[in-house]
């Protein structure tokens, strides 16, 4: 499964102690197409973020409109970038940004990532060059840690999300950031985290 590195969980690796680490050393507890989740997960539900009334200015937020949303269609690759990562007690963490985004034409907005950092849908609303998340959009994902064996739950909210394509069409900008919520469910411990990334693609 593509898991993109700046998908963080927070590990409780000892009592009283918090470490952080790839979720791509964590299990999921669904390892086929499927995970958990009560976020924007495409496993099991579909996504939590539901679409609002209508999107981004100059948007309609509807199926059809194939000629706004062609500049994004196809897989953009992470050329630079920083996800920073804070936590209360730790300190930021930062971490090069690498893999894909894959933009596919939605049925209910304009546009939707079916495998956001491998686990989540996506949907964002187009206005000229900039695609626009849909407020509140979460991320639920449950598993097992494989260094610790405890289970997890982690919640990702996204706060704002903006992809821009260049006038040329050949790259791209990512911003995002948000609210991580990992709780480790076998010590009963909870840890509140911020995110915040800014990237840069091309086709």
């Amino acid at each position: 499964m593509n898991r993109a590195p700046w998908y963080w969980i927070l590990v409780a690796a000892a009592p009283g102690c918090l470490l952080a680490q790839p979720l791509d050393k964590a299990t999921s507890s669904d390892d086929s197409t499927s995970m958990a989740g009560a976020g924007a997960s495409g496993k099991g539900n579909s996504h939590a973020g539901a679409p609002s009334d209508g999107g981004a200015d100059g948007s309609s937020g509807a199926p059809g409109s194939g000629d706004k949303t062609e500049p994004f269609l196809g897989t953009w690759t992470a050329v630079s970038g920083t996800l920073t990562l804070t936590c209360s007690g730790i300190d930021p963490s930062n971490t090069d940004v690498t893999g894909e985004r894959t933009w596919e034409q939605g049925t209910t907005t304009d546009l939707i990532q079916p495998s956001f950092e491998g686990d989540c849908e996506f949907t964002a609303n187009v206005s000229g060059l900039t695609a626009t998340a849909l407020g509140g959009q979460t991320c639920t994902e449950t598993g097992t840690d494989s260094t610790s064996g405890d289970s997890f739950t982690q919640q990702l909210k996204f706060d704002s999300y903006e992809f821009v394509v260049s006038s040329d069409g050949g790259s791209a900008s990512e911003t995002f950031s948000g609210t991580d919520t990992y709780t480790d469910t076998t010590r009963n411990v909870t840890l509140t985290c911020s995110f915040d990334e800014t990237a840069s693609f091309t086709m």
